[in-house]
C-alpha cells in the first residue's frame, strides 16, 4: 500500500503580499515606516502582528525580526539612527542639524546610542519625542544655530567638524575627550579653524581653548598658528587645556580616518589595562584537536551575536518562502534568523559547524 502523500503546505498570500510592500518601502525608507507608507491597512496590522513591524511611536515603525523579544533593545538600538535620519528627513527634509556636539559624536565615529538627540530646525515649534527605552529627540528653532553649510553623516545633517570645534563648549573636552582628540586630529591645519573664530566679534574663547588643545596634543605649530592670526588683530590669546587627560592617546600624524584614529586612542588608553587583566600566556596547547573543538563550539554564537547588533531587511527568499507556506520560525530555528538580514543587505546564515571555510 502506497503512503498518502503529506498535503501541501499552505501559503500566506497577505503576509507575502505585505513583504513585498515592505521590501519595497525600507530600500525607499532605511528601514523607516510610517503608517501612511502603507496603504492597506490588513497589510500593515498582519507585519505588525508577525513581528516584521515594530511600533516606536504612534504612526511609525522600524523593521525588526519575528525572532526578537517583544521587551528586547536590539532591534531599537540597532536601526535608532537610522530611523532619527528618516524621521527628521521625512519631516524636515534637509532644513535642520544636529546639535554640535552630537555631530562630532558622529564625526568621530562614535554610533553610541544616546538618551537625547538635540536636532536644531531652521522653522518649527519645540518639541520632545519620546522613543523606546528612555531615549528621545529634542526639535527645537534655531536659525542662528543651523549653519548654511552642512554636511550629511549615516544620513543625518549634521556640523562640519572644524566650525563644530569652534562652537562645543569646553564641557566635550572633558566629557568626551576621545572624540575631541580624534576631531583635532582630523584637522589638517588649524586654518580651517579661522574662517569661524575671527568672524564677527571674533571667537576669543573658543580659539585660547583650541590653542591650548593643539598644544596639548603635541601640535605645537598649529596652536601658535591660532595665536598669530588672532595676535594681528592685537588681541593676546590665555591658552587654558580643556582637557583633563594626563597625557594625549593619539600621536599627531597624516592619518584622519576617524576609525583607525579611534583604534589607536583606544589602544593607547586601555593598552596597560588590558595586560594587567591578562593571565599568564598558557602557552601553545600539545592536543590541537582540543583547540579546534572549542573554536567550533564558540563559532555559531559569535556569527548569532555579530548578526544581532544590526538591523534587519526583509528578503526576497522570505518572501517566497511566506508565499508557498515554508515559513515557520517557531518551528524551525534555522529559520528565525534567515528571513531578515543585517544593513549591508547580505543574507547571512550560520553554517554548522565544519561549514566555516564554505
Amino acid at each position: 500500500m502506497m503512503n498518502p502523500v503529506p498535503p501541501r503546505p499552505k501559503g500566506n498570500p497577505t503576509l507575502a503580499a505585505a513583504l513585498k510592500t515592505l521590501k519595497r518601502l525600507q530600500e525607499k525608507h532605511n528601514g523607516v515606516i510610517e503608517t501612511s507608507d502603507i496603504k492597506s491597512d490588513e497589510q500593515r496590522v498582519v507585519l505588525v502582528d508577525t513581528g516584521f513591524l515594530r511600533p516606536v511611536m504612534k504612526g511609525w515603525y522600524i523593521c525588526s525580526s519575528p525572532s526578537d523579544n517583544d521587551g528586547g533593545t536590539t532591534a531599537w538600538y540597532a536601526s535608532f539612527w537610522a530611523f532619527v535620519s528618516g524621521y527628521l528627513g521625512k519631516r524636515f527634509a534637509k532644513r535642520y542639524c544636529l546639535n554640535p556636539e552630537a555631530s562630532l559624536m558622529l564625526h568621530t565615529g562614535n554610533t553610541t546610542v544616546p538618551r537625547q538627540v538635540t536636532c536644531v530646525t531652521i522653522d518649527s515649534g519645540t518639541s520632545k519625542v519620546e522613543f523606546p527605552f528612555d531615549t528621545s529627540l529634542l526639535v527645537y528653532p534655531d536659525k542662528k544655530r543651523v549653519p548654511v553649510a552642512r554636511l550629511e553623516v549615516r544620513g543625518l545633517q549634521v556640523w562640519p567638524v572644524a566650525e563644530a570645534l569652534c562652537v562645543v563648549g569646553p564641557s566635550f573636552f572633558v566629557n568626551n575627550p576621545r572624540e575631541a582628540e580624534i576631531a583635532l586630529a582630523t584637522i589638517r591645519n588649524a586654518s580651517e579653524l579661522l574662517p569661524t573664530l575671527l568672524a564677527g566679534d571674533k571667537m576669543v574663547t573658543a580659539a585660547s581653548r583650541l590653542a591650548a588643545a593643539f598644544a596639548f596634543v603635541n601640535r605645537p605649530d598649529e596652536a601658535e598658528r591660532i595665536q598669530n592670526a588672532f595676535a594681528k588683530f592685537k588681541i593676546t590669546l590665555k591658552l587654558v587645556n580643556p582637557f583633563e587627560l594626563a597625557e594625549p592617546t593619539i600621536s599627531p600624524g597624516k592619518e584622519r580616518s576617524p576609525y583607525v584614529l579611534r583604534l589607536r586612542s583606544m589602544w593607547a588608553g586601555w593598552r596597560q589595562d588590558v595586560i594587567n587583566a591578562f593571565p599568564p600566556a598558557p602557552g601553545l596547547e600539545n592536543q590541537g584537536a582540543g583547540y579546534l573543538a572549542r573554536v567550533d563550539e564558540r563559532y555559531v554564537s559569535d556569527a548569532y551575536n555579530s548578526l544581532s547588533i544590526e538591523g534587519y531587511r526583509v528578503t526576497d527568499e522570505l518572501i517566497e518562502r511566506v508565499a508557498r507556506g515554508n515559513w515557520n520560525p517557531d518551528g524551525d530555528p534555522a529559520q528565525k534568523d534567515q528571513g531578515c538580514t543585517g544593513r549591508a543587505g547580505l543574507l547571512r546564515t550560520l553554517p554548522a559547524s565544519g561549514d566555516q571555510g564554505q
